[in-house]
């Protein structure tokens, strides 16, 4: 089965490694059918292992190549291409944003009780939106000019990772059946 493997932090400050040195790393404990798209921690794996498995080989063994813990987030195809395929702010409402919409990787389904503070961090110049396990953020400004406190963010939903809806769309087109 086809999943997409989000690494967190792969390419940033001290955390810097090549896509073959990764895919030789998980080649070696055992996952071979790996391809890796762009230098930002987005690994295209065939394999049979169950997403919470493979989530925890790919992050242990990613972990030893770049020195430090890597939170990775696994999804199916199917759920790449529902990704892809969202639009949770409109037309209308993209059209007068300077910013690319974002998606927030999660490791489980937003907890209705986490809805108020979820709220309570939204702005009108950064929108997220809550879809299963995923946020979907457009940063009006741009993520350079964003309000979002991405810590404060972490503390109620636990470990993230963002790509652009762009790179999620193109991952899917390229790789699953978009």
């Amino acid at each position: 089965m086809r999943r997409i493997a989000f690494l967190r932090g792969i390419n940033l400050g001290r955390r810097r490694t090549t896509n073959e040195a990764m895919l030789e790393a998980l080649a070696s404990a055992g996952v071979a059918e790996v391809q890796a798209y762009q230098a930002s921690g987005n690994l295209v794996i065939d394999h049979d292992l169950d997403d919470v498995e493979l989530a925890s080989i790919v992050g242990a063994t990613i972990a030893e190549v770049v020195g430090g813990p890597v939170d990775t987030f696994v999804r199916r195809c199917d759920e790449v291409d529902g990704l892809a395929a969202a639009e949770p702010f409109g037309a209308r409402r993209l059209a007068a944003a300077d910013g690319k919409p974002q998606v927030v990787f999660l490791h489980r389904p937003v907890d209705a009780s986490a809805i108020p503070a979820l709220g309570a961090l939204s702005t009108a110049h950064d929108e997220l939106v809550a879809v299963g396990r995923e946020l979907f953020w457009l940063p009006d400004r741009g993520v350079s000019g964003t309000e979002l406190d991405m810590a404060a963010l972490e503390r109620v939903v636990g470990p993230t990772t963002v790509r652009t809806h762009g790179t999620v769309q193109r991952l899917a087109a390229k790789f699953c059946d978009l």
